[in-house]
């Protein structure tokens, strides 16, 4: 017999009282004394705990008990009713004698047995057998039992599995009756709990171990016996380092074997095996992102030092988690860099270079998509973007080669080839500027936008000329590109007379900057539109030279001008197209810097008149890209909607109000970028005729030119590399693509509809996307035994061209692009099969046009039978919202017995095709 315990006592007082409610003097025994409270409450009773040796004592105390109860009843009391007594004695029924039996509940002195006072506390009446050896487990579960007991077991039976979940939940603060790794991983980072556990006695802690590895896994025992040797705390940091020891790799790794056998001493001296290595992994990986943050990274600098103590640091690389890996997957990144840079200086001269080229350059984006894929990416989003953005950057001089001047390239060609391409790598090695914490990557990049820049200064003196031909005189609207006097007759007028619009002339944006603030417009649910018949937006032509006070007052007056905001907001307010889509006794309405905002953020008269319904059209200048010109070169900017103030307040009142909006500039700005100061009075990039015109400038003269000086002759840079003004963040002036060209962009909020306009297809270039590039060389196209038939075309359509049209694409009424002659047999034989033809009535409706498809199935096939899903919005002139719809309705007509011909993968966006099962499932023979 033990000593019953606090609880124990607690549980047999309630088993009394369950059967009698009066009883008020209980007899318990015990062989010895224990350090009990001197008083015990149960329910609204409270019960006076006495031990007593002799029959003598018991007597007293009873006794005494009665005189208290006495005198209680006299005064009214309480105690009277409530009190009781609990005698705690050694001696049994006999020795106490009659007397006192008859004055105990129950007339006996109860014995506290372990598993009786389990049953009790449980409200069973049946035990698993599997608990009768483990007696510690009764005291526990009596122990730990709450006030009033546990919950009733189901059935009446107490199994092992709801006995260990209360043991390791009450012991351990373990919640899982078989706890898997990720819950005894996150279990050893719970406040206190290591402490618990070694304050456990060893035969306690042994049935406990062999409890927890029954659901915990292959590395179930080596997680105890790490918590057993006292490294409980870097359970997870273990896990994540054993990542690496057992991670897969191209040869034999000495090092990671050695590293291995280092391991033993955290697990007691006991080996790890891979399996179980690889399990103890998975489970860190799993649970590290449901960590705090402060946690998160105390676990992985742990696990960082862990790597050092055992000689990894050379394959922290193969980690995903491992701070250490991110910075070695940065100068794996920054050395593949450096090679396929060596293979592309000598590339111009040396034959045979093509492939080597290729091999470096599939290196490099497969070391980027190693940085990506570690979790620091998300963490230190500015150096992965800047890796993602110089591997675009390979891609993009890979596609074409080197380049040569073109001499007489028109100006609408320069514009579509920057608009669709040159911009984006513009976006790209803008962000490389200001260089990386690591000096290796910050070199690689540097090289690279030199690479870069020379291709771009080649492209520039072309554009450069263009301009100088073509670009001086008065421009009518040209396909996709307009002048910057003619916006808003060509765009906001005929926009306005369908919707209320809110015109945002961002002073100073470029091309480069409008693609990022663009992707993050949709992000906030903006969608891009153009009309239905035209392929993309346009962009404009700023009047020139490219300073504000000719092409912003150019743009807001609708004609060529030169003024302040004085003479802006007059012309915009009085002209003529405006005015004739206003209500009657309204006019356009122009807001400037100072009168945006107040000290609350948007100014409330701005707010009131994008509400204003009888206002159909209010413009807005905002500032904040040319302002930032003249600050401070030691940030790396943003353009979102969260950094440039005022903007998100002034898109929430548009969206509101189911306002449209035009986005667009005066002129764009090129970044200081290691330029070189020339001699010059007159503007940043811009100067007088006078002195001789050197080979990085250009001479303009017409009536597109209104110098600010007086005349019509002005002398601009083109090159990047030069300016005629102190030093600055950036300027604008010159005739580079990046000053001259700026973005037209409308967007509607995603629940207005524009009625003739239709969801713009995505802007970026193939280039862009790895996914895109990386698709493997275009099968042979198949030879069939009947000739194909020939393409019809379509007839010329004689209809008015749309607002925007798009030359070199013949666009359907409905936007999509009009089925070309492809010269791929195989498809003429698919779309006249029997087969084709019977998937199509099985699809009805659903069906896509031949038109359709064959664009689909030629762009899949062009690029080897992979295609990403915004390349392939590009190709079928389709947004990209409506690109998932289109691949499943073909699947419908092509998944024969829904064989996997046309797949869509919805994770990575890639749309892929099985040429020879299609050829199979349609009997097309070779």
């Amino acid at each position: 017999m033990s000593v019953p315990s606090r609880q124990q006592i607690s549980a047999q007082l309630e088993a009394v009282l369950q059967r009698d409610r009066e009883a008020r003097c209980v007899a318990i025994r015990s062989p010895s004394a224990a350090a009990w409270p001197s008083s015990l409450a149960v329910g609204s009773h409270r019960f006076d705990l006495a031990w007593c040796e002799s029959a003598l004592a018991v007597r007293l105390k009873l006794a005494e008990f009665d005189a208290r109860r006495d005198s209680g009843a006299e005064g009214g009391g309480a105690a009277s009713r409530d009190a009781g007594l609990v005698v705690l004695t050694p001696l049994g029924e006999a020795e106490l004698g009659d007397d006192v039996m008859a004055r105990v509940a129950r007339s006996r002195v109860f014995a506290v047995e372990r598993w009786d006072t389990v049953r009790q506390v449980f409200g069973a009446v049946g035990i698993d057998a599997r608990l009768a050896r483990l007696s510690w487990v009764a005291d526990a579960l009596v122990e730990l039992a709450p006030p009033g007991g546990y919950d009733p077991v189901p059935n009446g039976f107490l199994d092992l599995y709801t006995a260990r979940h209360r043991v390791q939940q009450g012991l351990l603060g373990l919640d899982d009756a078989r706890p898997e790794a990720v819950s005894l991983l996150r279990w050893t980072v719970t406040p206190g709990a290591l402490q618990r556990w070694t304050a456990l006695g060893a035969g306690i802690r042994e049935d406990l171990a062999a409890w927890l590895v029954e659901g915990v896994g292959p590395v179930g025992p080596r997680l105890l016996q790490c918590i057993a040797a006292g490294h409980g705390e870097d359970a997870i940091a273990l896990g994540i380092v054993c990542g690496v020891v057992f991670a897969d790799t191209a040869g034999p790794a000495p090092e990671l074997a050695a590293a291995a056998v280092r391991l033993e001493r955290f697990v007691g001296g006991q080996p790890v095996s891979r399996p179980e290595g690889l399990d103890w992994a998975g489970a860190a990986n799993r649970l590290l992102p449901h960590l705090d943050a402060d946690l998160q990274r105390r676990v992985l600098a742990r696990a960082d030092a862990l790597t050092v103590s055992l000689h990894l640091q050379a394959h922290q690389g193969l980690s995903d988690l491992l701070p250490g890996g991110f910075e070695a997957r940065l100068a794996a990144f920054a050395a593949a860099l450096s090679a396929w840079l060596v293979h592309w200086r000598t590339a111009p001269t040396a034959a045979g270079r093509t492939d080597a080229l290729a091999d470096a350059a599939a290196r490099v984006t497969e070391a980027a998509r190693s940085v990506a894929a570690h979790r620091q990416a998300a963490v230190q989003h500015a150096r992965s973007e800047r890796v993602a953005m110089a591997s675009r950057l390979v891609r993009w001089l890979l596609q074409a080669g080197p380049q040569t001047p073109l001499p007489g390239v028109a100006l609408l060609a320069c514009a579509n080839a920057y608009a669709m391409d040159g911009a984006f790598a513009d976006w790209a090695r803008l962000k490389l500027l200001g260089g990386d914490a690591s000096i290796a990557l910050t070199q690689a990049q540097a090289a690279l936008v030199d690479a870069v820049k020379a291709r771009r200064e080649a492209f520039n003196a072309d554009f450069a000329r263009a301009v100088q031909a073509e670009g001086v005189q008065p421009m009518a609207p040209a396909g996709t590109l307009l002048p910057v006097e003619a916006v808003l007759d060509t765009v906001v007028a005929p926009l306005a007379r369908r919707v209320p619009v809110l015109m945002i002339v961002v002073d100073g944006l470029s091309l480069p900057i409008y693609q990022e603030l663009a992707r993050d417009l949709e992000q906030h649910g903006w969608q891009e539109t153009v009309p239905v018949s035209d392929a993309r937006a346009p962009v404009a032509l700023a009047a020139l030279p490219t300073v504000t006070e000719v092409s912003r007052a150019s743009l807001l007056a609708g004609r060529l001008a030169n003024g302040a905001s004085s003479v802006e907001k007059g012309a915009f307010a009085s002209h003529p197209a405006l005015l004739a889509v206003s209500r009657a006794r309204t006019r356009p309405v122009l807001f400037h810097k100072g009168e945006l905002g107040d000290a609350l953020g948007l100014a409330p008269l701005v707010r009131a008149a994008i509400a204003d319904p009888a206002l159909n059209v209010v413009g807005v200048v905002f500032n904040a890209v040319d302002d930032q010109l003249g600050g401070s070169d030691q940030l790396h900017l943003r353009w979102t909607l969260e950094d440039l103030r005022l903007l998100g307040p002034l898109l929430h009142e548009a969206r509101s109000a189911s306002r449209v909006l035009v986005i667009t500039a005066d002129h764009g700005h090129v970044l200081d970028d290691r330029s070189a100061v020339r001699a010059g009075s007159d503007g940043d990039r811009w100067r007088s005729p006078a002195g001789a015109v050197q080979p990085d400038e250009v001479q303009l003269g017409g009536a597109r030119v209104i110098s600010p000086a007086g005349g019509t002759s002005v002398v601009c840079a083109w090159s990047e590399r030069l300016r005629y003004a102190s030093k600055r963040n950036g300027y604008h002036g010159g005739v580079s693509p990046q000053e001259a060209l700026v973005p037209l962009g409308v967007f509607a909020p995603v629940h207005v509809a524009i009625e003739g306009w239709k969801a713009a297809p995505p802007r970026m270039p193939e280039w862009w996307d790895a996914s895109v590039v990386d698709a493997p060389a275009p099968v042979a196209p198949t030879r069939v035994v009947e000739p194909a038939p020939a393409i019809t075309r379509r007839k010329a359509d004689t209809r008015q061209q749309g607002l925007f049209a798009d030359e070199g694409h013949d666009a359907g009424p409905d936007g999509t692009l009009a089925a070309a002659s492809t010269g791929v047999t195989w498809i003429d034989a698919l779309l006249s099969s029997e087969t084709y033809r019977a998937q199509r009535t099985l699809a009805a409706r659903v069906a896509p046009r031949d038109d359709d498809m064959r664009v689909l199935l030629a762009a899949l096939e062009e690029r080897g039978g992979k295609l990403n899903r915004t390349a392939l919005a590009q190709r079928l002139s389709m947004p990209l919202l409506r690109v998932g719809g289109f691949v499943h309705a073909a699947r419908r007509v092509l998944n024969v017995d829904q064989a996997a011909v046309l797949v869509l993968d919805d994770a990575s966006g890639t749309v892929t095709l099985d040429r020879r099962l299609l050829e199979l499932q349609f009997e097309i023979r070779a």
